[in-house]
């Protein structure tokens, strides 16, 4: 992870002098953990994100390159009645019948190839495709002392998550953002005290509608 953030602070260095942004970014997250099997297990979970990203042209108005940092609220919700989804779980909420909920903060790089589309003179369009790399920085089950990534605790996700990330948005004035994204994880997160003892293939997927702010070049 450090040297990921070094690269990316490289790359804004050497590429200060060209077309470049800086803009800030916050939304609202709905993440779910598909697994390869009891999938309806494993229901949407609302969270939330903020952060910055910097945004530098390659072609001028039509390829750019835009690294971001963010702090991405996910999670998921599990429905009890009826499963067996681990042993930790089952010890834990044996003969409960209702809505079972963890939340996982993540700090969150993705970095993201931009194509730019000027519509009108005051409105552009684009589509943007990369991977994102994430590391767990907290959380916990509601209602439980249960941290969700500490190892020394029962129901525990690993705490490095990595994938792509695709979406499109619309800049409103050369300012004014407006975007939609998916995180498709492709790092599975359960651990050897996770949801399924391990044996679960579980990965983030996660949609993000985001509003933000531009600053600088236009």
């Amino acid at each position: 992870m450090k040297k990921l953030f070094l690269i990316v602070a490289m790359i804004t260095m050497a590429t200060s002098a060209t077309f470049a942004q800086f803009g800030i970014r916050a939304g609202v997250n709905f993440n779910k953990i598909k697994v390869d099997e009891n999938q309806s297990l494993l229901d949407n979970k609302t969270g939330w994100h903020a952060g910055c990203v910097y945004n530098f042209q390659i072609v001028d108005n039509l390829i750019g390159i835009q690294p971001g940092l963010y702090f991405s609220s996910k999670g998921y919700t599990l429905t009890t009645k009826g499963t067996s989804v681990s042993s930790a779980i089952s010890n834990i909420i044996t003969g409960m019948d209702q809505e079972y909920e963890g939340t996982a903060n993540y700090l969150e790089m993705p970095i993201l190839l931009k194509l730019n589309f000027q519509v009108t003179e005051k409105m552009a369009i684009d589509t943007h495709v990369g991977p994102y790399f994430a590391y767990g920085i907290g959380g916990k089950y509601k209602d439980t002392d249960i941290k969700i990534f500490d190892k020394d605790n029962l129901i525990t996700l690993d705490r490095f998550d990595w994938g792509f990330q695709f979406g499109a948005g619309v800049t409103f004035n050369n300012q004014i953002y407006l975007g939609w994204d998916i995180d498709l994880g492709l790092q599975k997160i359960d651990s050897e005290k996770g949801l399924g003892d391990g044996n679960l293939e579980a990965k983030n997927l996660t949609n993000m509608i985001t509003v933000g702010v531009w600053f600088g070049n236009d």
